[in-house]
């Protein structure tokens, strides 16, 4: 995408340095400036990662696994399917894990004396940037307009969640989490979690951000992105800005500004300058809010397919100070 070439020379050549990618597995050296490039070529690629092998956090019914993941041609292959199975297994078990089988994938419902579970999966990568940086993601979304799942491209810095820490300078940026179900699945929405307020909470929803794409958004391959600077945190859909309000595509919001945030500009640099890891998965709804699919209805098997990471940026080379030390803390959490 010729933006982020652009954009990350201009941060490159300002500091008198040239970036060199570094190889995938390792992750770059986030104390200068970097450049980091995954292309899925084989599954070595994949070292590195982090591959879930464990049901997800909020449905014991979905279970991310390795067997869930392909590397083919190039291409990293997420895929998510249903299985009907004899007895109600728990998949917090891991002796369990090896009985969800091919054999009993099933696209039909289940019969009346089985019992539903999922797999799909959910990996992490190294840590890729820090600071001032642009990531962009090439990839394709395989899930129709069946409602059920949402295929998610996002990142984490290194604070723990706010659940576990609520004084935690937790970051959280949402390249793309597309909905299946059919009003949402025309949309490509973002979002940026910084912070933890309201107390406990994985940042706050102040700056959401949409674009309506349209049928396209699935089935052809498009790339996600986003950039971030000192002043702000923007998104884009193949090149297009992500900056209209939620469900109102004819209100253009702008990328979100650190006052958006509701965050003073030391708790902002201190959030963005940790190390971030990039993370790809296709989970399996089940709150009622989500749309998930009924155990009446057919599951198709449904994929996401990432072709290309790119990561270019620069370390802050320097962050503001809060007034006293104490202030920091209370202003992420009060």
């Amino acid at each position: 995408m010729s933006r982020l070439v652009a954009v990350t020379g201009s941060l490159a050549v300002g500091m008198g340095l040239l970036a060199t990618p570094a190889l995938a597995a390792e992750g770059p050296d986030l104390d200068e400036p970097y450049s980091w490039v995954e292309e899925f070529d084989s599954w070595e690629a994949l070292d590195g990662w982090n591959i879930f092998n464990q049901p997800d956090y909020n449905n014991d019914d979905a279970l991310y696994t390795k067997d869930a993941l392909e590397v083919v041609d190039g291409q990293l292959v997420i895929t998510t399917r249903r299985h009907c199975v004899d007895e109600d297994i728990d998949l917090h078990d891991r002796s369990n894990h090896h009985l969800l089988t091919d054999d009993n994938a099933s696209v039909a419902p289940c019969a009346d004396d089985e019992y539903e579970k999922f797999t799909s999966g959910r990996l992490q990568s190294p840590d890729i940037a820090r600071g001032e940086f642009d990531v962009a993601v090439t990839a394709s979304i395989e899930t129709g307009d069946t409602r059920g799942v949402r295929s998610a491209i996002w990142m984490q810095n290194e604070s723990a969640a706010c659940s576990a820490d609520p004084t935690q300078a937790y970051g959280e940026l949402d390249l793309v989490e597309h909905f299946s179900h059919e009003a949402r699945s025309v949309w490509s929405p973002s979002n940026t979690h910084l912070g933890c307020r309201p107390l406990g909470q994985n940042g706050t929803n102040n700056a959401p951000r949409e674009l309506r794409v349209g049928p396209e958004i699935t089935g052809e391959t498009h790339t996600w992105s986003a950039s971030t600077t000192r002043d702000q945190v923007a998104y884009f859909f193949d090149g297009e800005p992500i900056d209209r309000e939620s469900w109102r595509h004819d209100t253009v919001l702008g990328h979100a500004q650190v006052d958006d945030f509701n965050l003073a500009q030391w708790d902002y640099d201190e959030i963005l300058n940790q190390n971030w890891k990039l993370i790809l998965n296709q989970k399996v709804e089940n709150a009622e809010w989500t749309k998930p699919a009924s155990p009446d209805e057919d599951f198709p098997v449904r994929t996401m397919t990432v072709d290309r990471v790119e990561v270019n940026g620069t370390p802050f080379t320097e962050v503001a100070s809060a007034p006293n030390p104490g202030e920091r803390l209370s202003s992420f959490s009060s």
